[in-house]
């Protein structure tokens, strides 16, 4: 489903509960559009703090990990973590994941 649709479909949900409950569904469309703008503002000023190439290379490394937020790319640029070369066996702090081996007694 298209956002556009999907939020015509919940605000008619939100219609069958109330005038009030609708209001405050049409807001909270408002204000997450206007939160992705400013989002996406803030992912474009990085690419010219950073460069381009180096910015691609760092969402290139969330997206390996799964992690999607500007918080945790804004670190990985500080941090030059783009730069590094990653390994199979470490996680995103560079930590390493060795196996653990039963201490004996």
């Amino acid at each position: 489903m298209q956002p556009q649709e999907l939020k015509k479909s919940m605000i008619v949900l939100a219609s069958a509960v109330g005038p009030f409950t609708s209001w405050l569904s049409e807001k909270l469309w408002t204000q997450a559009l206007q939160q992705a703008c400013w989002d996406c503002q803030d992912l474009l000023c990085l690419a010219r703090t950073f460069s381009p190439p180096r910015l691609e290379a760092a969402i290139a490394r969330l997206m390996y990990y799964g992690i999607k937020d500007l918080a945790s790319l804004r670190f990985v640029l500080e941090q030059d973590l783009d730069q590094v070369a990653r390994r199979v066996d470490a996680d995103l702090d560079g930590q390493l994941h060795l196996p653990l081996e039963n201490p004996r007694l």
